[in-house]
């Protein structure tokens, strides 16, 4: 919607560059324009800017959240492998 809006502003300015017969007059609708392109695009990259920045956000904490679980899991394994080993010395020590 926006966008209509401003290319509307852009073809009328167009046609006032075509009626008019002033180069100086020319030259500022020219640069109207010129300035009302580089808003549309200024508007484009952020809205590209903010995307990627929520899209590296999501990224980083699941990727620290995996990384959380990942060494849960780790210490779990760690320590069951070490008490499955005390365990098994105990039983030893206690049939000998």
């Amino acid at each position: 919607m926006a966008l209509d809006l401003v290319l509307a502003m852009v073809l009328a300015r167009a046609m006032v560059v075509l009626d008019m017969v002033s180069v100086s007059t020319t030259v500022s609708v020219v640069l109207d324009m010129v300035s009302v392109v580089m808003d549309m695009v200024s508007v484009v990259l952020d809205m590209v800017s903010a995307t990627v920045s929520d899209m590296v956000v999501w990224d980083t904490h699941f990727n620290i959240t995996d990384t959380n679980m990942t060494r849960k899991v780790y210490r779990r394994k760690k320590y069951a492998r070490f008490s499955k080993d005390i365990s098994q010395n105990i039983t030893k020590g206690q049939n000998e």
